[in-house]
Order: structure tokens, then C-alpha cells, then sequence
């Protein structure tokens, strides 16, 4: 160690739980389920000819500044992981349910002012998520390849539903738009639900959130998929109800009016 290096790298692992407060050498142990890093001003951390650095109170203030940066990096982490889950297990699937379900003039615009609030949710959690894997060296693990793939490609999904929702009322039919924006939208919220998993176990957290995020996720997760297959039966039923004499006799064919309306802008 050079000790004029004023941001040496430490790092520290730990166990929850209560310390063991035990001499018996036999006592059951654990391993460590937590990690972390710090830097350290070495400088500042060396002692003269009449001081002992070990003791007094400059060595309660340094324990003390650890375990502060240990809570900060832990409150950094949970407000990562709240906020993805709120947009992936909250707002994209109800703002993906809303379209498929309700029927109103303003329904294109309310479901895409729902998913542009959802992939800012987002947007705040991979902010924090990209810091947190930098400081932590985890950028290169699955669950930051795919939490920044989805950061870039759900950037598109908007820009496409747009044009989906402007062709559609031209063409009366779904073009490559259309299925660009409705299946990188689902692939999208499926695969974000599914990476929640993915950092929780990067996190090693306890059984209890994970257990409560899997319930919760896969919920959701069932109710969209169950959504998505019941609208699609349904525009499929009625578009093959459709005859060219029924489509001259109204302006608005049954089944088409939702598409126009933006029904099928959607994930």
C-alpha cells in the first residue's frame, strides 16, 4: 500500500442477522451474505511518534463512517429495485391492461401518457441501478446487460406507437409499426418482471422479499398474459365477422373502431 494514496480501494463483506457473542470456538458460524466496497484516504489514516491510531475516539468516528456508507449503499439498492419494480410489476402492465380492456375516445392518449410515466420510473431506477453497478463492478452481469438493454430499446416503443396509432387510421390495418410497437412492448414488461428476479438474487436478498416479489410479479404477469391472449381471441373474432358489405354500411366496422381509436397501441 502506498500510504499517500488518498482514495485507496477497500472492501468489506458481512453477515445479517445477531452476533454470535460467543469464545466458544466451536460455535456454529455462517458465511458472509453481503458485500461492499469503500475508499479510503490512507493519508489521513497514519500515525505520528506519540499517537496510536487504534484507539480513542478517531477510531469510533472512521467505524462509524462505515457503516454509514454501508446504509447509504443499501438505501441506493432498494430505491433501485422499488422503483424498477413499481414500472415493470405496476405501470406498464396497467397502462398494457388498460388499453386491451377499456373502451374511450381519449384511450390511445391515457395509455400513452401511462407508459411514458412508467418508462420515467424506469429511467430513475437504471439511473441509480447503472451508479450502483459501476461502484460495485456488476456491469457486467446478466441483470445490468438486461436492465440497460431494455433502457434503450423501450426508448423506441413510444416513438413507434405513435406511427402505429397515425397508419392505422390511414390504412384501417395493422402494419410493421404496429407489431414493432405491441411485441417489443410485451417481450419488453415480461423480460423486465423476469429481471427483477434476476437482481434480487444479484442482491442476495432475503427469502422474504424474494418470495414476495415472485408472488406479486407473477400475479401480474398472469393477469397481462391472460389479458393479451383474451383481446387477441377477441379482435381476431370480430375482424373475421367483418364482410366487405358490413364495412360500406358503416364508417366505423366493429373491431376496427378500437384499432383506430388506438386500442391496439399497446404492449
Amino acid at each position: 500500500m502506498n500510504l499517500q494514496d488518498s482514495s485507496s480501494d477497500w472492501v468489506y463483506a458481512y453477515l445479517q442477522g445477531p452476533s454470535i457473542n460467543s469464545d466458544d470456538m466451536n460455535a456454529p458460524r455462517s458465511k458472509h451474505n453481503g458485500e461492499g466496497g469503500f475508499q479510503w484516504d490512507l493519508s489521513q489514516a497514519t500515525g505520528g511518534p506519540d499517537a496510536n491510531p487504534f484507539i480513542g475516539a478517531a477510531t469510533n468516528t472512521t467505524f462509524s463512517s462505515s457503516a454509514g456508507g454501508a446504509q447509504s449503499q443499501t438505501r441506493l439498492a432498494q430505491a433501485h429495485g422499488a422503483l424498477a419494480s413499481l414500472a415493470f410489476v405496476a405501470i406498464y402492465p396497467i397502462g398494457a391492461i388498460l388499453v386491451r380492456l377499456a373502451s374511450f375516445r381519449a384511450l390511445a392518449w391515457v395509455h400513452g401518457g401511462v407508459q411514458v410515466f412508467g418508462y420515467a420510473v424506469f429511467v430513475a431506477a437504471a439511473g441509480l441501478g447503472i451508479f450502483i453497478a459501476n461502484r460495485d463492478d456488476y456491469l457486467r452481469e446478466p441483470h445490468a446487460i438486461i436492465g440497460m438493454l431494455l433502457l434503450g430499446i423501450l426508448f423506441f416503443v413510444p416513438l413507434m406507437g405513435i406511427i402505429h396509432h397515425n397508419m392505422y387510421k390511414t390504412v384501417q390495418r395493422r402494419t410493421m409499426w404496429s407489431y414493432g410497437h405491441i411485441f417489443t412492448g410485451r417481450v419488453g414488461i415480461v423480460l423486465g418482471m423476469i429481471n427483477g428476479g434476476l437482481g434480487l438474487q444479484l442482491a442476495k436478498a432475503g427469502g422474504s422479499y424474494t418470495t414476495a416479489y415472485g408472488v406479486f410479479a407473477g400475479l401480474i404477469g398472469a393477469i397481462y398474459i391472460t389479458t393479451i391472449v383474451f383481446a387477441e381471441f377477441k379482435r381476431v373474432g370480430e375482424s373475421s365477422k367483418d364482410t366487405p358489405a358490413s364495412s360500406l354500411a358503416s364508417a366505423e366496422p366493429k373491431g376496427l373502431d378500437r384499432e383506430a381509436s388506438g386500442s391496439t397501441a399497446d404492449q
